[in-house]
């Protein structure tokens, strides 16, 4: 038998045929085939049984008539040409790199990149989800494509690049008519690029990107999406209904003075408030916004980059209500600001990231910000917010992010909000005076909160330290109301910890050098292994919350703990709760030493009266574990009637809910 693959030119037929038999195995017959193939393709011939494309370089004609996939590369070299036939349809998910000529006459779908520096021509279809660029003296003609339909442009990133051909034009042309609303990926970079169908552009919704000396300009445009000018890019809205009575709205609009001195005029007259997003990037990037320079409100986003800076010297007194932000290389400098006064700061979110490579500075008003009554975020080392240095009260929030190193030489008293993420840090610092972390809001560690050493901390609000998290280096650590939670991998230390109220919950660690102290008001409830590492005297409620058989709360005590009079246990079942054993123990309390069990009361909340409940000491190699023993006195595998569980639930109700003392031997 035989089998034949045909390639031929235009003009001539020349059959390949390759013989196949027993003896011919697979991985030989691929090889032949393979090298006959690439021949063919330099020898400028066609072929219509096989896609052949992927991997290759074109340099003379070839014909596609067959449905191909290019994950990989495909390039067209000056002078080659590939021509996509009716029935031939290219899906490219890799790389098709243009110079020559690419004839589509069938259909492309490009989800990945093309990129023609030659000629795109042909009367078929191309629709693009991936990036389509056009650069140098490249062309690009697309009469059908799935991505323009009635004025509108949606999908993909589509760019021109005419950044080395300023003598002439490098063009791209997208099915017929007038791009009124943009929701795709447009960039335009280069006095060269020309892109005719955007002159009309109403509506902005997706990416509008001008770099590199190219220009934009719009009798009327809305935006909602993204507008960009980048180095030396120009872009002159003549009337946009963005801008109205000196309020800017909607989208956000870039300024970034990089690589060149850009320009964005939007309508006419000065911009007073902003209730839009704004980025400035680069030296002079507020003077390429001209009408910023009567900027008094901002309500919006206002953003502040490398190499820029935002100097009211020459402004209004500006009150912000939404958000600025200074980055690293940027400078935020607002002397008349009305956010600051008599060292209360107000109103806002303000945003220091220095997690680059410098310094990112914001100075608001004059003097010292001794309350914040705002939204103030630290990210990163370079985070230069020097006003804070003194903080004595948090009203707002106060978040120091990844990287950031706080320290305030005052005593804090905090009534608001402050979180510290992983890799930030809060610290109390006054060589001469020991200092005061007082809360009675919301504090929340992922990060490290530092005592330094001589710092007390009082928690009479709600205290969360994260799995990431620590707070350590304190003298004294005392709660007196409130709640403190510690996430398996949490830490909390000090030279002395006192629990007198509230409660202590979660399943991480204390570890102070000298005695824990768990007053008569306190609650500890354990909602994993909760460890504290040194001898406690126990005087509160231990909670144990029981939720299936291996489900409980276990208190781990490195050390001895002595439960004073007065102390309580508790053992709190949920409504859910069934054993499949007719008995079992849970070793709720471990400790090196346990005194005082002649103290306690027990509780058993929501416990079924079919199980009676027995307490259980045993001590060995230094180490004690008190457990509680459950057992039914029922078949576990028989459900009783309705009326006869009801009756058995009346009569047992005092023994479920009956305090009572029990006085284990100890072994």
């Amino acid at each position: 038998m035989k089998k034949k693959q045909t390639l031929g030119s235009h003009n001539r037929t020349n059959p390949l045929t390759i013989k196949t038999n027993d003896d011919f195995r697979p991985s030989k017959r691929r090889l032949v085939l393979a090298i006959q193939l690439l021949f063919a393709i330099g020898a400028g011939e066609s072929f219509a049984a096989a896609c052949i494309l992927e991997g290759t370089t074109i340099t003379s004609s070839v014909t596609n008539s067959v449905f191909c996939n290019n994950s990989g590369t495909l390039t067209v070299s000056l002078g080659g040409t590939l021509t996509n036939t009716t029935t031939g349809t290219l899906n490219n998910l890799g790389s098709v790199t243009n110079s020559g000529l690419l004839a589509n006459n069938g259909l492309i779908n490009n989800t990945g990149m093309l990129t023609t520096t030659g000629i795109l021509n042909g009367s078929g279809t191309l629709n693009n989800t991936g990036m389509l660029a056009v650069a140098s003296t490249g062309t690009a003609t697309i009469v059908n494509s799935s991505n323009l339909a009635n004025g509108t442009l949606t999908g993909g990133t589509w760019v021109v690049d005419g950044s080395s051909n300023s003598k002439s034009k490098t063009t791209l042309a997208i099915g017929s008519g007038a791009i009124a609303t943009n929701n795709a990926n447009i960039e335009l970079i280069g006095l060269g690029a020309s892109f005719s169908q955007l002159t009309n552009l109403a509506n902005n919704n997706g990416s509008l990107a001008i770099r590199d000396g190219a220009s934009f300009t719009s009798a009327a445009l809305h935006n909602t999406g993204t507008l960009t000018v980048a180095s030396g890019g120009i872009a002159n809205i003549a009337s946009a209904t963005n801008l109205s009575n000196g309020t800017l709205t909607g989208g956000t609009w870039v300024v970034d003075n990089t690589g060149g001195t850009s320009k964005l005029v939007v309508g006419s007259g000065a911009i007073t408030t902003n209730s839009a997003n704004i980025e400035l990037i680069g030296s002079g990037a507020l003077t390429s916004f001209s009408q910023l320079s009567g900027l008094a409100n901002n309500t919006g986003s206002l953003t502040v980059g490398a190499g820029a800076s935002l100097n009211d010297s020459k402004m209004p007194s500006l009150f912000n209500t939404g958000t600025v932000t200074v980055t690293s290389g940027g400078a935020v400098v607002l002397a008349k600001s009305g956010n600051l006064s008599v060292g209360t700061l107000t109103g806002g979110t303000w945003v220091v990231d220095g997690s680059g490579g410098s310094n990112a500075t914001l100075t608001i008003g004059s003097g010292n910000i001794t309350t914040n009554n705002a939204n103030i975020k630290l990210i990163g080392a370079n985070a230069d917010f020097s006003q804070i240095s003194a903080l004595a009260n948090n009203q707002g929030t106060l978040t120091i992010g990844a990287g950031a190193n706080y320290a305030t030489s005052a005593s804090l008293n905090n009534t608001g909000t402050i979180v510290t993420t992983a890799g930030g840090t809060l610290e109390l610092a006054n060589n001469k005076q020991k200092l005061t972390l007082t809360n009675n809001g919301s504090i929340t560690s992922a990060g490290t909160i530092n005592g330094n050493g001589t710092s007390n901390f009082t928690n009479d609000g709600a205290l969360t330290i994260e799995s990431t998290g620590a707070v350590s280096g304190f003298n004294n650590f005392v709660q007196n109301s409130g709640v403190t939670t510690l996430k398996d991998g949490g830490v909390l230390s000090a030279k002395s910890v006192q629990f007198q109220g509230g409660m202590l919950t979660g399943s991480g660690t204390i570890d102070p050098p000298s005695p824990i102290l768990i007053g008569a008001n306190a609650t500890v409830a354990p909602t994993g292994m909760l460890t504290l590492e040194g001898n406690t005297e126990f005087d509160g409620l231990l909670s144990i919350g029981i939720l299936g058989a291996s489900d409980y709360g276990i208190l781990n005590v490195l050390g001895s703990i002595d439960f004073g009079a007065g102390a309580r246990i508790d053992f709190g079942f949920d409504r859910n709760f069934n054993l499949t054993d007719s008995s079992y123990f849970f070793r709720f309390l471990f400790a090196d030493d346990i005194q005082g069990l002649e103290n306690l009361t027990f509780d058993y909340t929501g416990l079924d009266p079919l199980y009676t409940t027995g307490l259980d000491l045993e001590c060995q190699s230094g180490r004690c574990d008190y457990s509680l023993l459950l057992t039914r006195h029922d078949d576990p595998g028989k459900v009783p009637e309705p009326g006869t569980l009801l009756l058995t639930t009346l009569g047992l109700l005092g023994l479920a809910f009956g305090r009572r003392k029990v006085f284990p031997k100890r072994f």
